[in-house]
């Protein structure tokens, strides 16, 4: 991987957070505005919780760019 790929998929990973932040935000406000603020932030919060947990899930899965370098040089 050069410097120039990883920033590229850095910036491309930011500019998908940022897209994801945005929705979040839209809907906080559509249920805050159909209920209240307490449960519009409980669903941002419980949302946030299951995103960090897919994140987690598909990132343990797939291997490093370090351990897939190494594993070529093993062979």
């Amino acid at each position: 991987m050069t410097p120039a790929t990883a920033d590229s998929l850095a910036n491309k990973y930011f500019e998908n957070r940022v897209g994801q932040e945005k929705s979040l935000e839209e809907y906080y406000k559509k249920i805050k505005a159909a209920t209240n603020a307490v449960v519009a932030f409980e669903f941002y919060q419980a949302e946030v919780y299951l995103l960090t947990q897919i994140r987690a899930s598909i990132m343990q899965q797939i291997p490093t760019y370090g351990q897939v370098e190494a594993a070529r040089k093993n062979r």
